[in-house]
């Protein structure tokens, strides 16, 4: 998913193999059999602490906030594809979250949302701060949907977090959400249209 403008592209290789490219076209999807289908965040189905607020900058001028604090305060979507395989889901999110600090060193916190689809072990991913509650940024996450019908839940299970078994280093608690962002707007795309 890329925004408008200028737009940071990073290659990584499978193995040793080196990849040198010198150029990137890239042509919107805006038809054919499978373009980018937008998901306003409140038309998903809440649960628990869950709930739709209103902001002047949110798509639509609302958005989904409190999700968190366990599996039972989420938000499901319902997104519908033609063909089974690896799709990107583009989250618009925003997230101002801080610990304590001040101008110099915010202690700026990157909230985590786990992600299951149809049911299926979660993946948990880490959003960046945005510096304000009104600034909406895009985060891709990669997805593997069937054809039809596909049921995608989002949460924060702190059961999950930086004092969970497993934890990717360095895990730091006291920087660390048991919310998720609060949710804008979601694309899915098709990762390759052929």
């Amino acid at each position: 998913f890329l925004s408008a403008g200028v737009n940071r592209v990073t290659v990584r290789p499978s193995g040793n193999t080196p990849v040198r490219l010198d150029g990137l076209s890239v042509t919107r999807a805006t038809s054919g059999p499978q373009p980018i289908q937008p998901i306003e965040a409140e038309s998903g189905t809440r649960s628990g602490s869950a709930v739709v607020e209103n902001h002047g900058y949110a798509s639509g001028g609302q958005y989904v906030a409190w999700v968190g604090q366990g599996r039972q305060n989420g938000l499901t979507l319902q997104a519908t594809v033609e063909k089974a395989g690896a799709y990107m889901l583009v989250v618009h999110y925003a997230n101002d979250e801080r610990k304590t600090g001040h101008a110099y060193n915010a202690d700026i916190i990157s909230r985590p949302m786990d992600i299951s689809v149809n049911g299926g072990e979660s993946t948990r991913y880490w959003f960046k701060n945005t510096w304000s509650w009104g600034n909406w940024w895009a985060r891709s996450v990669p997805v593997t949907l069937k054809a039809g019908t596909n049921t995608i839940t989002m949460y924060n299970d702190p059961a999950n977090g930086a004092t969970a078994l497993g934890c990717p280093a360095p895990c730091l608690s006291t920087l660390d959400s048991p919310w998720a962002p609060n949710l804008d707007a979601f694309d899915i795309a098709p990762i390759r249209v052929n």
